[in-house]
């Protein structure tokens, strides 16, 4: 999470070798630890208290994806262009935000 925070703020990939569009919000820590927040409570309320991928990946499309359509489409493509590609560690999270924007 705090990854994909740092790369669309940064607009490149943490190695650099990848530049990224910007979402119009700023995307900041305090917003970082509400998500994780929030996906406590989620996973408390909702499931058995452990934060799934699913817990996360609903904090992550409301704090990336505000009011701007743009931040829709930035989300998308780091989702198939970054996220997708990471490999089987970041697979069910992605999966699980992918399923979100069906």
């Amino acid at each position: 999470m705090c990854t994909i925070f740092r790369e669309l703020r940064r607009g490149a990939t943490l190695d650099g070798k990848q530049k990224l569009k910007s979402t119009s919000g700023v995307l900041s820590t305090a917003e970082a630890i509400s998500l994780l927040a929030n996906s406590m409570a989620l996973a408390g309320s909702f499931g058995d208290g452990t934060v799934t991928e699913r817990d996360l990946a609903a904090g992550l499309q409301g704090a990336v994806v505000k009011e701007d359509s743009k931040d829709q489409k930035v989300w998308l493509e780091y989702l198939e262009n970054i996220m997708r590609k990471r490999g089987s560690k970041w697979l069910p999270l992605y999966e699980e935000c992918k399923e979100l924007n069906r």
